[in-house]
């Protein structure tokens, strides 16, 4: 079949007069498929144009692509070819209309790249390509032609044009450095192609010099240097991978500088390797820097041999902050490594108590507003659990971009807080257990009086005489009064002991049996008992203390229906575990055997646990007595502590741990164990 250019309306075609089209041959291709075919070249738009002499002219036909380049339709330009021109930049119009006058003189095609508007108000280049094609009888032409858009083309040379220009620059005024290219050929010879003018001034060789005989800039490299800078040029050669080296010359005058070497390695094609490199002069860098750490060794060792942290602290205007130094007492203040701290500032404010953080951020907010120092005591718990105080003091300065920094320091004051803590809490206990003590003895001396005179009357009245049952009565009132009285000496650690090796978990066991005959209604107590080495204790104030914490238990049950578990065991308490308990301060580490007492009961918040041992204090109802107060002064009175952890509507877990004994300390030193004062009765 005979191929010829279908006709298609307002498309230019390309004549061929020796060839007759035959209606079958129209058919093989329609309009439609030709214009769908003009309107899917991305980027360029076909048009026919019918220019008049004085320069008026109409659209015949424009392809959909012209959208995507302008923002008008095909149909818009060809409705109003005016308004299409307009969006030709007025220079570039004008160089339009030349060049197209010029070819349409000799009726020969033109090219012209030229700036138009899109509807938006863009600026996009594109590239005209024009041919006319026929020269009516009043003088207009038609021509035919397309436009391409060349936007992002025109941009990457722009671009291109300008880091060229940037780099010519550089390399010719680049104050202290050489910029060139150094070639190794196959056979190991060196050579350069291309050497920047910075290093004449500085090294006494030419560009041309160097060029001709490259041993001369070598030459001027220390040995030891030289050795090193060819071990990093050979590794760069065999890995195709960027050197960076740092190494000493020789200037014209003799004086050594230190210079800084970039380079980024390219295989040509004959095998050799062409560096792209840059060559700086660091002298006075490294003279800084080697004053700068002789500064930071100094100030790191005064910072590393204080009780704390020496540490500078930015907050950023957006509120942020970060850490850009930190002496290493960071890992033994605040228990983590340096990297997280410096790179993660938000896990040394979440080891800060909140109010405490608090009051930070406010006193650090005060500090930017006055341009004065802040001084703050806070707590903080470590990722161990351990609770430490802080001192940090900082003096602020404003930086350039309107940050805040903080020279600081964190002086741990853990030790002199929990003396200053355990000097109050013995002074408080001293008082009370001096008061205690003091009522106990008067109301001992008047309970003898009482229940000795109760006695003789009841052996003076006859037997049914009316008068005995009062008697009874006041006798009885006499003895819970000497509990009472125990109770006091108790707490006060006065009580009478009668100490002897025991085993905690019998103790255990008895207490529950007596407290399950006695409550009402029985309680549900669960025992989860050790084999633990003996204790030395008195028998009857630990069985006292178990069945104060089993009542304890049973009213944070409050009548509901609940679960109470005795457990009995052997710890190993460490310092950090006594620290924080409220008699552990003093006692050393050890093994330590417990009884302990837990309830699905209520539970208790910080402020309740505060006070759980105070003498009458009760979250139930008034007229509680002394109750957990007097076991806090049995363990004191048998070098023991206890542990409590409750959060509300989690129960409470109380337990009281007492030194494991080998043996009792009486036979060990030969002495006895003290009688204090005891109750009547």
């Amino acid at each position: 079949m005979r191929r010829y250019q279908l006709p298609v309306a307002g498309i230019p075609t390309v004549a061929e007069p020796d060839l007759v089209p035959r209606p079958e041959d129209v058919q093989l291709v329609t309009e439609a498929e030709i214009r769908a075919l003009v309107d899917d070249i991305p980027g360029a738009a076909v048009y026919h144009l019918l220019r008049h002499p004085d320069g008026s002219g109409r659209y015949l036909y424009v392809s959909a692509g012209i959208q995507e380049i302008v923002g008008m339709t095909a149909e818009q330009v060809m409705a109003d070819a005016p308004a299409f021109d307009a969006l030709i930049v007025e220079e570039d119009w004008r160089r339009l209309r030349a060049t197209a006058d010029a070819a349409k003189a000799t009726m020969s095609p033109f090219e012209i790249e030229i700036r138009q508007r899109t509807l938006r108000g863009d600026i996009r280049w594109v590239q005209c390509r024009a041919t006319p094609r026929e020269r009516l009888a009043d003088g207009s032409v038609i021509w035919g032609g397309v436009v391409v858009d060349v936007t992002e083309r025109k941009r990457v040379e722009e671009e291109l044009r300008e880091r060229e220009a940037l780099l010519r620059t550089l390399s010719d005024n680049l104050p202290d450095g050489t910029i060139y290219q150094v070639v190794r050929r196959p056979d190991g010879s060196n050579y350069f192609p291309y050497i920047s003018e910075g290093q004449a001034a500085t090294y006494g060789l030419t560009r041309e010099q160097v060029i001709a005989d490259p041993s001369r800039v070598y030459g001027l490299v220390v040995d030891e240097d030289l050795t090193k800078l060819r071990t990093v040029a050979d590794e760069s050669l065999r890995t195709l991978t960027a050197m960076e080296v740092e190494c000493r010359q020789r200037t014209a005058r003799g004086e050594e500088r230190w210079v800084q070497i970039r380079a980024r390695p390219r295989r040509l094609p004959d095998g050799s390797t062409l560096w792209d490199a840059v060559s700086l002069d660091i002298t006075e860098r490294k003279r800084a820097e080697e004053g700068l750490r002789e500064r930071e060794a100094l100030l790191r060792n005064l910072g590393d041999n204080l009780p704390g942290v020496v540490y500078q602290v930015v907050r950023r205007p957006d509120g942020s902050n970060y850490f850009p130094y930190m002496s290493s007492g960071l890992s033994a203040t605040f228990g983590l490594p340096a990297p997280e701290a410096l790179t993660n500032p938000a896990a040394i404010y979440d080891l800060i108590v909140p109010d405490d953080a608090r009051r930070l951020r406010t006193a650090a907010d005060e500090s930017i507003r006055t341009g004065t120092p802040f001084d703050v005591e806070c707590r903080l718990c470590t990722p161990t659990g351990e609770h430490r105080w802080l001192h940090l003091r900082g003096r602020p300065r404003m930086l350039a971009d309107g940050s805040t920094l903080w020279d600081a320091i964190a002086l741990d004051i853990t030790e002199r807080r929990r003396v200053e803590a355990r000097e109050v809490e013995v002074q408080r206990l001293e008082s009370l257990g001096a008061v205690a003590a003091g009522m106990a003895h008067d109301f001992n001396n008047l309970l003898t009086i009482i229940m000795g005179h109760a006695a003789l009357l009841h052996d003076a009245l006859p037997p049914g005489s009316p008068a005995r049952p009062g008697l009874d009565r006041i006798d009885r009132a006499a003895r819970r009064s000497a509990e009472l009285t125990q109770q006091l000496l108790a707490y006060a650690g006065r009580a009478l002991v009668r100490p002897a090796l025991l085993d905690l978990s019998e103790v255990a066991t008895e207490a529950v049996s007596r407290f399950q005959r006695g409550a009402t209604p029985e309680p549900a107590v669960g025992l989860v008992l050790e084999s633990v080495p003996p204790v030395y204790a008195d028998a009857g104030q630990m069985h006292w203390v178990a069945l104060a914490l089993l009542t304890n238990a049973q009213e944070a049950l409050q009548g509901a229906t609940g679960t109470i578990t005795v457990r009995t065991g052997v710890q190993h308490a460490a310092r950090a575990f006594l620290d924080s308990t409220p008699l552990g301060g003093e006692l050393p580490e050890g093994d330590y055997a417990y009884l302990e007492v837990t309830d699905t009961g209520a539970g208790m918040d910080e402020a309740t646990q505060g006070r759980m041992f105070e003498p009458f204090f009760s979250t139930k109802f008034l007229g509680r007595g002394l109750g957990l107060a007097a076991v806090l002064g049995i363990l004191r009175g048998h070098s023991g502590t206890v542990d409590v952890s409750s959060q509300p509507g989690q129960g409470t877990r109380i337990a009281v741990l007492v030194p494991v004994r080998a043996s009792s300390p009486e036979a060990q030193s030969g002495g006895a164990a003290e009688r204090v004062e005891s109750a009547p009765g």
